[in-house]
């Protein structure tokens, strides 16, 4: 969806059925998950508002005490992770038919972002891969900042780890089928 701030304000994000703010994105997806822990990805314009607090621009430099305050606070196993410029705006290229942020995000999670080799990709890696790859675009109309906090429960919460090994067979090479 597109975000933008209502007429009071507040930031909400459309969707195809209507708007969303931030209270209602808690309320009834990310505490009706249920899941352990939760990570939330925002590609879209006045992402911050979604999910810390209301403000301008210069909230954006406070970004990580309101979040303590404000509802991931209260969500110990949720995560989240945005971008957006000063102004709050972020930007999509019909090239790549999606968010410049949303690409960056899937190359990271692919493999990209994973550092250190060793199969996960925490929220400092991806935020690091991430804001690398959007400062090195020449043409963005505006910089985008990213913004990560991982789960306080799980501060190394991985977004991404390798699969679990499964079980193994030795086979003698003797019976081995060649």
């Amino acid at each position: 969806g597109h975000g933008r701030r209502d007429p009071s304000g507040h930031a909400e994000l459309l969707l195809l059925g209507g708007a969303v703010d931030r209270r209602w994105l808690f309320e009834r997806v990310v505490d009706r998950i249920g899941a352990d822990f939760t990570h939330l990805v925002l590609d879209a314009c006045q992402a911050e508002g979604l999910v810390g607090a209301r403000g301008e621009a210069a909230t954006l430099q406070r970004l990580q005490q309101l979040l303590e305050k404000e509802q991931l606070a209260t969500r110990p196993g949720t995560g989240a992770l945005f971008a957006q410029s000063d102004t709050g705006e972020t930007h999509e290229w019909s090239a790549l038919r999606a968010g410049v942020f949303s690409h960056t995000l899937r190359s990271g999670l692919s493999g990209a972002a994973d550092v250190n080799g060793d199969g996960r990709i925490e929220y400092s890696e991806l935020q690091a891969f991430t804001a690398a790859a959007l400062a090195r675009i020449p043409s963005a109309p505006v910089r985008l900042s990213v913004h990560a906090r991982a789960p306080a429960q799980d501060p190394h919460r991985a977004l991404v780890s390798a699969a679990p090994q499964g079980p193994e067979l030795f086979v003698p090479a003797e019976e081995a089928v060649t």
